[in-house]
């Protein structure tokens, strides 16, 4: 795991090739713990957990996730693909000399809690724990031998219960849900309120999360999947109608022919080939296609949609797969 990647504190800033996101916040013991409540899933660039319904991010990057309830911050996670062989001991000895410097910060080794250790059996893991004078926490760094994945996960400790459920148990449960890869190619995306399930092969390439907008896109070689969602879609669509919004929202290609296919009242589709002006591509076998489809989801009053742009062979299992396991929850 790269040194930035060791930090407790999430880094302010990426490098310039990583994924790119804009996030302005939405206003919207070894036996299992007695459920308090719904839990829900998180699923994020290759890891999925789950947690307490009560838990919210506040802080998301490519490789990097912050939960907290109204108490402060509760989980966090940071995670990559490690290069090389993998040592827990030189990690763990980074943590301390890092913030040991820092007096506020009091951070050392520490043997797993027995149930811990019942629910990573997956693992290759190290424990710590750490206090500062107003809160304090406990961790593990998570090595999987499969998939080469290193994971630091860390629970802070506040004066709040989570549903008087005891913090042993709520952490070995969110420990216990937790997996960093899949054996079917594919990648669950699970934040707020949409779910997808995205091709392993496509990369983030950058997200936006603001109020009444959500937008991600992937790329595999020439290939790019973006996903939207919209709301509230009563106010959304008020004035015109749900073809007149995607063609104002979504970039579609002018330069090519379009083929619009309506299905339904509450669902529009485009198809894009490739036009007489683009023959020269066509003769180097470079044709592209591009498909648009958007829906309006009643139930939740959202508008979602999926872009996709590929070559012709490529284009049509991987977009109807994708366009059909892309959901929003109320």
């Amino acid at each position: 795991m790269e040194r930035a990647r060791t930090r407790i504190k999430p880094e302010k800033k990426e490098p310039p090739s990583r994924p790119t996101g804009i996030v302005c916040f939405p206003a919207d013991t070894d036996a299992e713990p007695e459920r308090v409540g719904p839990w829900k899933e998180t699923a994020w660039n290759g890891i999925r957990f789950e947690v307490p319904d009560s838990f919210v991010l506040e802080r998301i990057g490519p490789r990097y996730l912050l939960l907290g309830t109204e108490a402060g911050p509760a989980v966090e996670f940071k995670w990559a693909p490690v290069k090389g062989a993998f040592s827990h001991s030189k990690l763990i000895r980074r943590l301390i000399q890092t913030y040991g410097k820092q007096p506020e910060i009091r951070i050392e080794e520490s043997a797993l809690p027995e149930n811990w250790k019942s629910a990573l059996k997956a693992f290759e893991v190290t424990g710590f724990v750490w206090e500062t004078a107003s809160v304090g926490g406990k961790g593990v760094i998570l090595y999987c031998p499969d998939c080469r994945n290193a994971t630091l996960v860390q629970f802070y400790h506040h004066d709040y219960d989570c549903g008087r459920q005891p913090f042993d148990c709520m952490d070995r449960r969110v420990l216990a849900s937790f997996q960093d890869h899949r054996r079917d190619g594919q990648i669950v995306w699970s934040v707020f309120d949409i779910r997808a399930v995205i091709p392993a092969e496509y990369a983030l390439a950058r997200y936006r999360f603001e109020p009444g907008r959500f937008e991600l896109s992937f790329v595999s070689g020439s290939s790019s999947v973006t996903l939207y969602r919209w709301g509230p879609a009563a106010v959304l669509l008020s004035g015109g109608s749900l073809e007149s919004f995607i063609e104002r929202a979504v970039p579609l290609p002018s330069e090519k022919e379009t083929k619009r296919v309506k299905a339904g009242a509450n669902r529009v589709e485009f198809s894009f080939e490739e036009s007489a002006a683009s023959s020269r591509r066509l003769r180097l076998h470079r044709s592209r296609t591009c498909r648009v489809q958007a829906w309006h989801d009643d139930q939740s009053n959202r508008i979602l949609c999926v872009r996709f742009e590929a070559k012709p062979s490529e284009a049509q299992a991987a977009y109807h797969a994708i366009v059909s396991r892309y959901e929003t929850q109320s």
